[in-house]
């Protein structure tokens, strides 16, 4: 990988130079993107939470809510993708 940091004046240009098309819309949207995600792991921490008990049962019960983790995370994956398609639907456009 080349060094594209000559300087600390050179990292500094080129921060500025890659920041200077993000307008206050971007920043938004990208906040409540990290905002979205951030909500999706903690309801994902919560059913593991609540499902730690039965995680230290007998193996079919073990099985069981390891499933219902693995499903609940694919659910929150596929709610945070519909969310992003319907933030970025414009009937406008239709």
């Amino acid at each position: 990988m080349p060094n594209v940091f000559c300087s600390q004046v050179c990292e500094r240009e080129f921060f500025r130079t890659a920041l200077a098309s993000v307008s206050l819309q971007d920043c938004s949207r990208v906040y409540g993107r990290l905002a979205q995600a951030a909500r999706a792991v903690l309801n994902l921490v919560g059913i593991a939470f609540a499902l730690n008990y039965y995680l230290h049962t007998d193996e079919g019960t073990r099985i069981f809510a390891s499933v219902v983790l693995v499903c609940a995370g694919l659910f929150l994956v596929i709610l945070d993708g519909v969310i992003a398609l319907m933030a970025n639907f414009n009937l406008n456009e239709l």
